[in-house]
């Protein structure tokens, strides 16, 4: 006998640990093991929940954005914010047409509009007027909201933070080198030693390197010259590294879903607040 359907939404939803595949001898062994849990459970989400109202501490995203912030202007990048509706044609100029798999992702606004799936876009267009004021190489950056209709799970969202960093016109012999330096500069900042390189095809910029902790991508990067460059009338190298702010959360901080570092009405600081 295991715990019933509702027993074990019920633990799930207050973030209990258990094993849901134990076995008990009769009904009440059963509900009493539920209890004890449950109530173990509560009393530590609200003893977490106090000390977090105490601390003053920020949402563990949101103060994850501030250090990165800090980390990358402390390296020479310019932080941009950009809008998060942008125009169908800059999707385009990404070689997400109608056709393109990602396109079915997309939170289309109306026929022209949509909710940004990438920073990519708005990076490129900024960056490009950049360039004409600023001497290169020349790193920009920017952390802000994304939205794509992504597959349900725990390592999922479709409102996420992402942080993307670019470095136009380095040099060509040594931007693998670049790349390198900035991806394990970036890894230690955020307290991530454990993680592994892997080549891999990207749907927009064909081949790209991944930055894998515990078999999950945390990073994705890429090198141009790129096909996509005559879009943005931009010629010359370039190197560029975007990571999700809530996977990141959700790995250091032995998260069991990635919900818990999400925005969110039913968490707060990772502990659930359906404790009634």
């Amino acid at each position: 006998m295991q715990f019933t359907q509702n027993q074990d939404q019920r633990l799930k939803e207050i973030g209990c640990s258990f094993d849901p595949e134990q076995d008990f001898a009769s009904e009440n062994e059963r509900e009493q093991a539920f209890k004890e849990l449950e109530r173990n459970q509560i009393e530590a989400a609200r003893a977490a929940l106090l000390k977090l109202r105490e601390s003053g501490q920020a949402p563990a995203v949101n103060a994850l954005a501030e250090s990165i912030s800090a980390f990358l202007r402390g390296l020479g990048f310019v932080e941009v914010t950009t809008p998060i509706m942008i125009s169908k044609v800059f999707l385009e100029r990404m070689s997400i047409d109608d056709s393109h798999a990602l396109n079915k992702q997309v939170f289309w606004l109306d026929d022209k509009t949509c909710l940004r799936p990438m920073l990519a876009p708005t990076l490129y267009d900024i960056s490009k007027r950049m360039l004409n004021i600023y001497k290169a190489p020349l790193g920009v950056f920017e952390i802000g909201p994304c939205f794509r209709k992504e597959s349900q799970g725990n390592k999922h969202l479709e409102n996420f933070t992402m942080v993307n960093f670019v470095e136009w016109g380095i040099d060509e012999e040594t931007k693998t080198e670049r790349m390198a330096e900035l991806t394990k500069k970036f890894m230690q900042h955020i307290g991530i030693d454990n993680y592994s390189i892997e080549k891999e095809d990207s749907v927009v910029y064909g081949d790209t390197i991944d930055v894998v902790v515990d078999g999950i991508e945390l990073a994705s990067g890429a090198f141009g010259p790129h096909p996509l460059d005559v879009n943005w009338d931009y010629e010359g190298t370039w190197l560029g590294l975007g990571a999700g702010l809530e996977r990141i959360v959700m790995l250091k901080d032995g998260l069991d879903s990635i919900q818990k570092a999400a925005r969110s009405l039913g968490y707060l600081g990772g502990v659930s607040l359906k404790l009634k």
